[in-house]
């Protein structure tokens, strides 16, 4: 393994044992509490939060948060090749060696920016595989490339609904409809989302090492 993906995932998982929490952004009663007592300290207000069977956890300014079942691992084990073998089957392609790195050293998705990555096959939600045929059936693919030098250079690039980016793999879901992208023909990273009159992709990173390595380093907050 690279020596520079080794530190990144090492960083990764100190990141989830500093938080005491190995499962998504977005379903971190630690964060949800903190974002409770800075904003409305004196409030009642709440949020909740659900582990992996379903339960529900009432979170305010109030609780204790040494009740919850808090996972101690990551929920979802590292990949096989078995596994990677049959996404890049299904896929058409070959995953990104830092992708492929990730799930087979660190674990098949349910943690991390948003509501989790998404696995690959036997992994975490919509796994990759999957959510690339969706939209392959929905939508008709193009070449950002080409479809980038019709527009001016801007940071958000204008699509119409019913078009997705040719090898364009859906990280995660960030919430409120909005997604993350890798490109991996370009090893770029976009956020996703929905317009009025048009879908947006907005570009985020330069490589996917970027985008993660911001993530540990509490650059990329949900």
């Amino acid at each position: 393994m690279d020596e520079h993906n080794a530190a990144l995932f090492q960083r990764m998982r100190e990141k989830c044992r500093r938080r005491h929490w190995y499962g998504p952004d977005g379903d971190d009663p630690f964060e949800k509490q903190r974002v409770i007592r800075e904003a409305s300290p004196d409030s009642h207000a709440a949020y909740y939060w659900y582990d992996r069977d379903g339960k529900q956890f009432k979170i305010d300014k109030d609780t204790d948060l040494s009740r919850f079942p808090l996972l101690d691992k990551f929920a979802f084990s590292p990949a096989t090749e078995e596994q990677v073998s049959a996404t890049e089957q299904a896929l058409g392609f070959a995953l990104p060696e830092l992708l492929r790195e990730l799930y087979t050293t660190v674990a098949n998705g349910g943690f991390g920016p948003g509501y989790g990555l998404n696995g690959i096959a036997g992994g975490f939600g919509n796994t990759l595989a999957n959510s690339y045929h969706a939209r392959k059936r929905s939508s008709r693919l193009i070449d950002i490339t080409l479809y980038e030098k019709r527009q001016a250079p801007t940071k958000l690039l204008e699509t119409a609904f019913y078009i997705h980016p040719y090898r364009f793999l859906e990280l995660c879901h960030w919430g409120c409809a909005i997604f993350f992208y890798l490109d991996c023909v370009a090893d770029r990273v976009f956020r996703g989302s929905a317009y009025r009159e048009f879908y947006g992709f907005r570009y985020e990173t330069a490589s996917l090492y970027e985008w993660l390595d911001r993530w540990s380093r509490d650059q990329l907050e949900f």
